[in-house]
């Protein structure tokens, strides 16, 4: 027992010592003033990066309100606006916050001086229009979006710092303006954050030349932002600086700087992008709206008793990624021939009121169709007179049941007319060739592809709207299967159907009303 007591006596006084903790974190406090460009102070949420811990999440304070924040070396990133167009002003810098004391910083936007991006050929102050961007980010990390400005037309001017710390990306596109001819430019890069001028050696740029053809878009009666912006993980990623239109069809050289970058639709009816690796004096071409726009990338999938099926793809562009945002689609289920489900006002457009993705319960192991209908609309909207894949259909026949895990056993067909002109149209009088490509993907995280082996395709025209079909000759050929399409007449409207049959028995077809126009 003494020996005990001994022993706690000793103990004792290390556990209740040992009772006050950690010392508190040492904490300062931030008070940031931001003054506009007529020396007027305003109200604005900075963000405040942590140096001292790499990866930290940036702490949001407001200018004008003193912030307290744990003591340690920030990154401040500021923006004002001000102007119409607006011009924004870009800031950063870096402070330190002392424990038990207060930092103030005062950032004046009088002290921006203007970003001025420019080809070594003088392509600023020509027929060209400019639309420039940039953002200030830390150590080449894009952080968020409290110093970057997507301005536009309007102007960016920049506080100089040299701190290491700190870098501004930038993004310039200059378009020929109005009716005027020749090649757009687009430069992005990361400079030091001093404002000085950027100049870009068109020696070093190459070249992308991007079709965007009539006839399956929606915003084809009016215009279309080819819009570039560069990609990768520079301070330079994905800003935006929107350019002239074009009135499609249309056809764009842009020259670039090297690196990666997309080319996308700025508009709001449909959608595609395609990404590109741009090499000084190379060159690629790139192709936007290419006929025939129908059922691509999404098969059906079945997990846990349900079955599943995004109809956003029922409408889309066999090339590049990309699909319309004005689909109305209606899914219906069968079990041995009998309708057990369906769903209605699916789709991407404003219009419906239900999902995007069709599902229904698969209680049985049994042989299931699945049968989709899309057809593209927008309440009080009218969609372009002449538009072409006005209407889709997708059919999936294929054995399931309600412990199945995976995609069936199904491929959707690409279509792609080869020869068609600037306005989706065939030569009239003359054979069409249509390389087909047979889509199969998994399409649901998790769901593995059910095996399965191509036996038939079997291909169908119609002219007179899907009221009547004859079959095409398909061929098998290196590339996969092709099928060619009669000369016809004037002004036909061609409608295509396509009918996959594997090696188990099971079927997809896919079907494509007003696929493209014999001119």
């Amino acid at each position: 027992m003494g020996a005990l007591a001994a022993a706690l006596a000793v103990v004792v006084p290390a556990v209740i010592a040992g009772t006050a903790g950690p010392a508190a974190a040492a904490t300062g406090s931030l008070d940031v003033t931001m003054l506009d460009r007529q020396g007027q102070p305003f109200d604005v949420q900075v963000a405040a990066v942590p140096l001292d811990a790499p990866g930290a999440a940036a702490r949001e304070v407001m200018s004008g309100s003193p912030a307290a924040l744990p003591a340690g070396r920030y990154a401040l990133l500021t923006r004002s606006f001000d102007g119409d167009p607006v011009h924004v002003t870009l800031g950063g810098r870096v402070v330190t916050v002392t424990d038990g004391a207060t930092t103030a910083v005062t950032v004046d936007a009088r002290q921006g001086r203007e970003l001025k991006v420019d080809t070594d050929t003088g392509v600023s102050g020509g027929n060209h229009v400019q639309a420039i961007a940039g953002r200030v980010c830390v150590d080449g990390r894009n952080t968020d979006d409290f110093a970057m400005s997507n301005a536009g037309q309007g102007m960016v001017f920049v506080i100089p710092n040299d701190d290491p710390h700190v870098a501004l990306g930038y993004l310039s596109n200059w378009t020929p303006g109005g009716d005027s001819a020749g090649d757009a430019y687009a430069a992005a890069g990361t400079v030091p954050l001093t404002g000085d001028p950027v100049t870009v050696p068109v020696a070093s740029t190459g070249t992308v030349t991007a079709t965007v053809l009539y006839g399956p878009s929606t915003q084809e009666a009016s215009v279309v932002r080819l819009l570039p912006r560069p990609q990768g993980s520079g301070c330079e990623q994905n800003l935006y600086a929107p350019p002239e239109p074009g009135y499609v069809p249309f056809e764009r050289v842009t020259r670039t700087t090297p690196g990666a970058w997309e080319f996308s639709d700025d508009s709001t009816g449909d959608y595609w992008r395609a990404t590109t690796t741009v090499t000084s004096g190379g060159s690629t071409t790139l192709e936007f709206g290419r006929a025939v726009w129908g059922p691509v990338r999404y098969l059906p999938w079945v997990q846990k008793g349900r079955l599943g099926f995004d109809t956003s793809g029922m409408v889309a562009d066999p090339i590049v990624p990309g699909g319309d945002n004005t689909i109305n689609a209606t899914a219906t289920l069968y079990r041995d021939g009998k309708q057990v489900a369906t769903g209605t006002g699916l789709g991407t457009s404003p219009s419906v009121k239900g999902p995007a993705t069709f599902t229904a319960p698969v209680t049985a192991s049994a042989a299931y169709t699945l049968k989709v209908h899309a057809f593209r609309h927008v309440d009080g909207e009218s969609l372009p007179t002449g538009m072409m894949s006005t209407a889709t259909d997708a059919a999936f026949s294929f054995h399931a049941g309600p412990t199945s895990n995976a995609v069936p056993p199904a491929f959707l067909t690409r279509f792609l007319p080869a020869g068609l002109d600037l306005y989706n149209r065939t030569m009239t009088g003359r054979a069409t060739a249509i390389p087909l490509t047979l889509d199969r993907t998994a399409t649901r995280a998790g769901v593995p592809l059910w095996p399965s082996t191509v036996q038939q395709v079997e291909v169908f025209a119609s002219t007179d709207g899907g009221r009547s079909w004859h079959p095409l000759t398909v061929t098998r050929t290196a590339a996969g299967w092709a099928t060619s399409l009669p000369a016809q007449k004037a002004d036909t409207e061609i409608s295509l159907s396509a009918r996959v049959t594997d090696t188990g028995g099971n079927q997809t077809v896919s079907t494509v009303y007003r696929a493209f126009i014999s001119d």
